[in-house]
């Protein structure tokens, strides 16, 4: 049976629409984007991450050999990539050309279904080519830098978590110790008790080298207007610090809405806080936050850094004294680096050294 008028209508609509569904493919429009956007990210890695290092991240010390490794790798298969678009592109285009030229004559025919129907089909065959054409084209291409473009995006990732994590040190209501080096951060709920409520404490927990901290972040309410908050305000305080020698474990573990949520358990030591305590982690990786503790712990991180510890503050940790001058107490309790004092449990006399 014969196609009528409106069934015409309706089939040069489809195609319109399809075919400016696959203009973006002939154009590679993404992947030139794509392109763009990798060699600018590559130029500002650099000036991320020394401005990180500026401010005092000392660790993933491969990352500068990485960024470097990229840009000249980048700087060797792109105007390879870029000439493989341009090729690529002028060949699409004529295929489109000859896609719109049977479009323009399927237009003229279509008060004429007898004479539009098989104008349609060769329309739709010479689409449905040029679209797998397009597509093959694109993934040819997108495969050449694949490797390279996820690197980026991981450096990305990853500097992105540190400017976050030191923006947070920098308005914390604690300092860090003049060698106590930053390592992660997650953005938490706080459940001690093991039972999660909307009325759990939010915040931060904080990892150094060192020791773990949780800050607390609660809205403060400035002004209402109707019972609307208009202006609020972040109180900032520490929940508990402790130092790592003091930390156990880690475990990490998802729980709750089929298991979606990310969760964090902290185990102490007998000398810890608590004997343990729970987080949800809001923003964040769980299971790298604990095996960073593990590798703190072993020394492994320390191998990582980006500079030595100083010298002078492992010298004073061999100087710490065994007994307290005063009462004779046995000193038991641990000694950071940067301390440069401590209280004898006994009798609080002040040993320095």
């Amino acid at each position: 049976m014969a196609m009528t008028q409106d069934e015409v209508k309706g089939a040069i609509s489809s195609l319109d629409f399809s075919i400016r569904n696959v203009q973006r493919d002939v154009t590679m429009s993404a992947l030139s984007s794509e392109v763009n956007r990798i060699s600018q990210d590559l130029v500002k890695q650099g000036t991320r991450l020394k401005e990180l290092r500026d401010q005092g991240y000392v660790f993933d010390d491969e990352l500068e050999l990485k960024i470097k490794q990229n840009n000249a790798n980048w700087q060797r298969i792109k105007p390879s990539i870029e000439n493989d678009i341009r090729s690529y592109v002028n060949k699409l285009k004529t295929e489109m050309n000859q896609v719109d030229e049977t479009m323009r004559r399927l237009k003229s025919l279509s008060a004429s279904p007898v004479m539009a129907e098989p104008q349609i089909k060769r329309a739709k065959d010479s689409l449905d080519i040029l679209s797998k054409n397009a597509k093959a084209a694109n993934d040819a291409v997108s495969s050449r830098f694949s490797a390279i473009k996820n690197d980026v995006n991981a450096i990305n990732t990853r500097l992105s978590a540190v400017e976050w994590m030191m923006n947070e040190l920098h308005q914390a209501s604690f300092k860090l110790m003049e060698v106590e080096a930053p390592v992660s951060a997650l953005k938490v709920s706080w459940y001690h008790d093991g039972k999660e409520s909307k009325d759990d404490p939010e915040g931060i927990l904080f990892l150094t080298d060192q020791r773990v901290i949780f800050e607390i972040h609660e809205k403060i309410v400035k002004k209402k207007v109707l019972f609307i908050t208009t202006a609020s305000e972040i109180e900032r305080r520490v929940g508990f610090e402790t130092i790592l020698a003091h930390v156990e474990r880690g475990e990490h573990f998802q729980e709750g809405a089929l298991k979606g949520k990310s969760h964090l358990r902290l185990i102490f030591t007998s000398q810890g806080p608590y004997s343990q305590t729970q987080f949800r982690v809001n923003s964040g990786s769980n299971s790298e936050f604990c095996r960073l503790i593990s590798r703190i712990q072993s020394g492994e991180l320390l191998k990582n850094r980006t500079e030595e510890v100083d010298p002078e503050s492992l010298e004073r940790l061999r100087n710490v004294p065994s007994e307290c001058p005063s009462c004779g107490g046995l000193v038991s309790q641990k000694v950071l680096r940067g301390q440069n004092e401590i209280n004898c449990e006994y009798c609080g006399f002040v040993m320095r050294f």
